[in-house]
């Protein structure tokens, strides 16, 4: 870690509004980490400082970055009672229901009735609320998708049964036709059959002669 990188960390914790300034205009990462994970935004959130907290925030400082234990720059600022560094926190994304490694919420870092807790307990109860809400938005999409689905099969089904009938209604008319033109066929020669002369057995055959008549 370069020296700048250290020291936009020192002025966050000690709040040098003008150097943090200067070195986020300079290109210094807001993410920076520190000794343990911890970001600039740790330190300035910890120490109190409202206004180089607003700054990180605006450079892109994240609100739920973690460090080693799992703390978040909300744990900091509940463990130090910095109500109102909690409420810009929160506003700018940070996770109130967020716990670190041993499973501590921001709001346990709290003092018993502080003002710190009744922000959070407020945050904790609104963000339970629009979980509930997105989780119910969410249910009525998939109910809406599964409808859309069931109606989609339903007349693909009846396309394919209106498909299957007029098929079978056009190989019937086809073998009906095939039927109907085999019948005349077999008439016409049973006819030629039957208008054919008949002879005794070791009679011989007819000729017939001039002008149509029988032969003598």
């Amino acid at each position: 870690m370069g020296a700048e990188e250290k020291e936009i960390i020192h002025a966050a914790k000690w709040g040098n509004l003008g150097t943090l300034e200067r070195l986020l205009q300079g290109g210094a990462d807001p993410n920076e980490r520190g000794e343990k994970g911890a970001t600039a935004l740790h330190h300035a959130a910890k120490s109190g400082w409202l206004e180089p907290v607003l700054v990180l925030l605006g450079a892109g400082a994240d609100p739920n970055a973690a460090d080693e234990s799992g703390s978040t720059p909300l744990h900091w600022a509940a463990l130090e009672g910095k109500e109102n560094v909690a409420e810009a926190l929160l506003e700018a994304g940070a996770n109130a229901r967020a716990r670190n490694r041993n499973g501590a919420l921001p709001a346990h870092h709290c003092k018993p009735d502080s003002p710190c807790e009744k922000v959070l307990g407020e945050w904790r109860a609104y963000a339970g609320h629009e979980r509930e809400q997105e989780m119910r938005r969410m249910l009525e999409a998939s109910a809406k998708r599964e409808e859309e689905l069931l109606r989609i099969q339903r007349e693909t089904l009846s396309a394919l049964k209106e498909m299957t009938g007029m098929l079978a209604l056009a190989l019937g008319i086809e073998k009906a036709g095939a039927e109907g033109q085999a019948e005349p066929e077999e008439g016409n020669l049973a006819k030629r059959l039957r208008s054919r002369p008949t002879r005794g057995v070791g009679e011989p055959e007819k000729e017939a002669g001039p002008g149509g008549g029988a032969g003598m």
